[in-house]
């Protein structure tokens, strides 16, 4: 049987450090960089620091703490700053986005965004959102295949998970990792056991008993 349920629009690339933190909005370390030691003023003081390329993410950790993008504006414009690098202001990122022409630009001393057409600039060079997308699928493709070998899945296995097949006596794991996450699940629990539906979306039902898949559903 087979599946394949939409992935989520993640834009980014992995730049990650070997020992960076991980990200709690990105949930992943693989896209985040350690930030250049601080300004003499720096809005959050810190000895060590990291920002998340994430597309729509831009967290900010600072010593252990992480802080969103949103949280970290929030900060900025509490002292009366002008925005950090968005748009005129800064000489290496520019002012206006050359694929777009906005200058609804937002980065930091290595990273941007256009925040209209999606466009990112990263060490001085600029990617169109589609260009962008296409490293960000083969990154994330090497990444989940990682993460698929930790398990100690046989290479047929991982090759069926990864097209989106599951099977009757497969575990919740692979199914979680074939279909990714079900919309809902009604759980049952009687002295014999618990049995669970997992709904997914079109009419699709997965059936399982003590952990273990008894009937598929499309």
């Amino acid at each position: 049987m087979k599946k394949l349920l939409p992935l989520a629009l993640l834009v980014s690339v992995s730049f990650a450090l070997a020992e960076a933190p991980t990200c709690p909005y990105c949930e992943t370390n693989e896209f985040v960089r350690e930030l250049p030691p601080p300004t003499e003023d720096p809005v959050i003081p810190y000895k060590e620091g990291y920002i998340c390329v994430g597309l729509g993410c831009l967290a900010r950790c600072f010593d252990g703490t992480w802080y969103s993008s949103e949280e970290f504006g929030k900060k900025w414009e509490e002292q009366g700053r002008v925005p950090l690098l968005r748009g005129k202001g800064s000489t290496s990122f520019g002012t206006e986005c050359p694929y777009c022409g906005s200058e609804n630009l937002e980065s930091t001393e290595r990273v941007g965004i256009c925040n209209d057409c999606l466009a990112r600039w990263v060490d001085g060079i600029w990617y169109s959102k589609d260009e962008w997308l296409k490293i960000f699928d083969e990154d994330l493709h090497a990444i989940r295949i990682k993460r698929l070998k930790s398990y100690g899945w046989t290479d047929k296995r991982i090759a069926r998970v990864l097209e989106g097949y599951i099977y009757i006596g497969d575990t919740k794991k692979i199914v979680l990792e074939a279909w990714g996450e079900p919309e809902d699940i009604n759980r049952t629990t009687t002295r014999y056991g618990t049995s669970e539906q997992w709904v997914y979306g079109l009419g699709c039902y997965v059936y399982f008993e003590n952990g273990v898949v008894t009937a598929i559903q499309d």
